[in-house]
């Protein structure tokens, strides 16, 4: 028997399996497939490979073969249409005249069927609109539609013949030629494409965005062969943000997931700082709306291009986009694009001339309707009252510049959005100036002054309208394109450019060998870094996308980091770099971090000046306001861009599927309120709690389980296991890391003992139980320290295997099992 792993419904046949999760759960929608055959603990991310490991089980049938369901028991009389049959010649030239008769039937219904099969086919594939990869999923929905279908006319089918009851032959028949007529009119509810959006709204799964008309301008019109002018609308689309976070609060576990995860947040009562609703500046928000239900909100805006970046339209239809998204997500959701809403739709060049106050009071109207009057949720019967309230606008330096009135120039005399500091100022700027910071007095007073010269602001922010939003207390950075895409290609490019041309410390081939053949591991060998050229080098330019940037930087320091000698004040520099990108890009902060981030970055920026003599770009600038951010708005990794921009994807895409530009932006609007619609349709109940994957199943020998039986044993007591029912695997998946037995090291535990220093320890082996608890066997070992001037790269060696640290380490060796992220960890030693 095959059990589904959603519903525990079983079936005897795989393939009828595999047509309930079709039917009832949508296999587009199912991300983790598990096996529940007895003793099986594998889970597969796709269903292809769900299909064959399930094949590979002994299937237990009772088919019966049709030969065998004709054939009648001879010695006793059985009458078909009044004729005796009690003879065997009699029976055998039934039994042959039937065989031909099925096998000429199916062939010609075989030969029907191939024929359109192919002309159908035929015309996906000759329709430009339709990529080819598109063509293999039309044709598996359209084959897991009629089976879904047809199961049940086959099984009626099969009764028929297995209980040979002709009695009601004609009766059955009726019922089958009815059924078939009702699959022939399936679609005939949803022919046309106004239909099935109608039936997508009657469900309440479709919210359409929008339209609004801001302004009317002149267009030209052929009209009887005379060019005419006639006034045209001016739209934008808005999203209705209270109808479609009702209808998310609503589905599934949602607000039971983010309720949990925000008491959890209350645990490490500022000690550790894991969210922004941990942060000094939602701290003080909530103060505002006490005895409130009140969810933070981000929001981010960006331009956008739609069109070919190399052709000939390159620069049209551009278009930007306001996105919204929950900042108080548990880690495993905030990554997916799934939970970045897009609030707001227009056309660029409409920005320009209509100006922010048009484009957005109505989407600012919008938000203050969530903060003061906020949405009604029905959960179990019972109905909460909850609300939103933006926490900090996200963007590009760009970005926020243009939404926020700031000047756009960043070669402006104030260029800086956070203090008023001059353009010369900048470019040699230790430490930031508390004295010149940006503050509610002071920004009025330029407001007043009018002066963009004098002030670097172009306009009063429209954003200020938000109930207890100020432009100046907008304490956010994007450390994507400030650090990945600027910092650390302006420090790299200049290092590697001395130490190549100027103090010969290798060639630029050695380094290209080495990038090429250093091993980057599991998971960060999707970003390794492309190879420099020499034209590049010579100027101090390094072309890298932002993960390969990241990446690059981080190994750097194993790839070429014994080729540079002791006292190298250049790679000092880049020790220092590498330092503050440790502590920026960590997932949590304590406040103490920030102490040592403004001494990090005043290093940095002295180093910098001294070595390559040219002032300090701004982004570099805006690094000295990094220790002051983090203390208002916590961890400067949630705020990048990255996850944005990938959602920008997902318009691009939908964009170069459709030749037409006609009304763009509602197109583009409403082919994502049809995925929302999707997601909400085919989820389960328990969409946002994600389960734990397992690798396949390990069969160990006796010996190595012997020595395991100590470490087990303490887990029996401590977890109140049994021995019998644990499982070996090869790795598991929980919320998206990945641990497996291949050679990979962890930390198992943080500012452990006297010397407050991490430990490492190598995954040997991973075992579950009945419980679906995971744990992994490590083996401890023992940091080797170099000099200092390698201080950045400590490493623990583990036989060919090096991990790097992110500060000294020691030596540390815990007797007891260690949790991280929810993987029990066992020292072996």
């Amino acid at each position: 028997m095959f059990k589904c792993f959603l519903c525990e419904s079983q079936f005897e046949v795989s393939s009828h399996l595999l047509i309930h999760l079709n039917i009832y759960h949508d296999l587009n929608s199912i991300t983790i497939f598990e096996c529940k055959q007895l003793n099986c603990f594998r889970s597969f991310g796709s269903i292809d490979s769900f299909k064959k490991h399930i094949n590979s089980h002994t299937l237990v049938t009772n088919n019966i073969a049709i030969n065998q369901q004709i054939n009648v028991d001879k010695h006793s009389p059985t009458i078909i249409n009044n004729i005796d049959i009690n003879s065997e010649e009699t029976v055998d030239n039934i039994q042959d005249n039937l065989e031909c008769t099925y096998f000429f039937t199916l062939e010609n219904f075989k030969n029907i069927l191939q024929k359109n099969a192919i002309k159908l086919v035929s015309k996906w594939y000759s329709n430009s609109a339709i990529p080819r990869k598109m063509v293999q999923i039309l044709l598996d929905d359209v084959q897991n539609f009629n089976d879904s279908i047809l199961i049940n006319i086959k099984d009626k089918i099969q009764n028929m013949i297995q209980n040979n009851n002709y009695v009601d032959t004609v009766k059955d028949l009726t019922l089958v030629l009815n059924s078939l007529e009702t699959l022939s009119h399936s679609f005939d509810s949803l022919k046309t494409e106004h239909f099935r959006l109608q039936t997508l709204e009657e469900m309440g799964l479709l919210i359409r965005p929008n339209q609004i008309v801001i302004a009317h301008r002149l267009d030209d019109r052929l009209h009887d062969g005379i060019v005419v002018l006639e006034p045209k609308p001016v739209k934008i689309i808005l999203t209705p943000l209270r109808y479609i976070l009702k209808k998310i609060f609503e589905h599934s576990n949602f607000f039971d997931v983010l309720l949990t995860y925000t008491k959890e947040l209350e645990f490490y009562n500022g000690k550790l700082i894991f969210s922004f609703v941990q942060s000094e500046m939602w701290k003080a928000k909530l103060r505002l709306h006490q005895n409130k239900i009140i969810f933070p909100l981000f929001l981010y805006f960006d331009d956008l291009g739609i069109n070919n970046p190399l052709g000939s339209h390159a620069g049209n239809q551009k278009l930007g986009a306001v996105y919204i998204s929950l900042a108080c997500l548990p880690p495993e959701l905030a990554s997916s694009l799934n939970h970045i809403l897009l609030a707001s739709l227009f056309k660029t060049d409409d920005k320009k001339q209509y100006g922010n106050n048009k484009i957005f009071k109505n989407l600012i109207s919008e938000l203050n309707y969530l903060e003061t009057t906020g949405i009604e949720i029905t959960i179990n019967n019972k109905i909460y009252k909850i609300f939103f309230s933006v926490g900090l606008i996200l963007g590009d330096n760009l970005g926020l510049h243009s939404i926020l009135g700031f000047v756009e120039s960043f070669v402006a005399k104030y260029p800086c959005r956070f203090c008023k500091s001059s353009r010369s100022e900048c470019q040699n700027q230790l430490v930031q100036n508390n004295n010149s910071l940006r503050d509610s007095l002071n920004y009025n007073c330029d407001i007043i002054t009018n002066n963009v010269s004098q002030t670097g602001i172009k306009e009063k922010c429209v954003w200020n309208d938000l109930n207890y939003f100020r432009a100046t207390d907008n304490y956010s950075v994007d450390i994507m394109h400030d650090m990945l895409e600027g910092v650390c290609k302006y420090d790299i490019g200049l290092i590697l450019k001395y130490m190549i041309f100027e103090f010969k410390y290798f060639t630029i081939d050695t380094l290209n060998n080495r990038i090429e053949t250093f091993n980057y591991g599991p998971i960060d060998i999707r970003n390794r870094p492309t190879l420099l050229s020499t034209e590049n080098l010579k100027l101090g330019v390094i072309k890298m996308s932002a993960a390969e940037s990241l990446c690059f930087t981080r190994y750097l320091g194993l790839i070429i980091g014994d080729l540079i000698p002791e006292k190298s004040e250049v790679w000092s520099l880049y020790i220092v770099l590498k330092q503050i990108i440790d502590i920026i890009f960590h997932k949590w902060i304590r406040l103490q971090d920030t102490v040592l981030l403004k001494c990090l970055i005043s290093e940095h920026h002295e180093l910098y000046l001294k070595l390559f003599r040219i002032g300090l770009k701004p982004k570099h600038h805006h690094m000295v306001h990094y220790p002051l951010i983090m203390q208002k708005s916590g961890p400067l990794n949630i705020f990048s861009s990255i996850r944005y921009e990938a959602k920008h994807k997902e318009l691009k895409d939908a964009a170069n599927a459709i030749t037409s530009r006609k009304n763009i932006a509602y197109t583009l609007a409403l082919k994502q309120q049809l995925q929302l619609a999707y997601r909400l349709l085919s989820s389960d109940n328990n969409l946002y709690t994600i389960p734990i994957q397992f690798g396949r199943v390990l069969t160990l020998d006796s010996f190595t389980l012997d020595l395991y039986n100590n470490r087990i044993k303490f887990l029996n007591k401590k977890f109140n296991l049994c021995v019998d029912n644990i499982t070996f695997v090869s790795w598991v998946n929980i919320k998206g890391s990945i641990y497996n037995c291949k050679n990979m090291c962890v930390v198992v535990s943080e500012d452990e003992g006297d010397t407050m220093m991490p430990s490492f320890g190598l995954i040997k082996d991973i075992f579950i139980t009945d419980e679906k608890h995971s744990f992994a066997i490590c083996e401890m070992y023992e940091t080797i320290y170099f000099d200092d001037h390698f201080q950045a790269f400590n490493v623990v060696k583990t036989n060919n295997l090096i991990c790097i640290s992110l500060e000294k380490l020691g030596s540390i060796f815990p007797t007891h099992a260690v949790h991280i992220s929810g993987l029990t960890f066992i020292p072996t030693k």
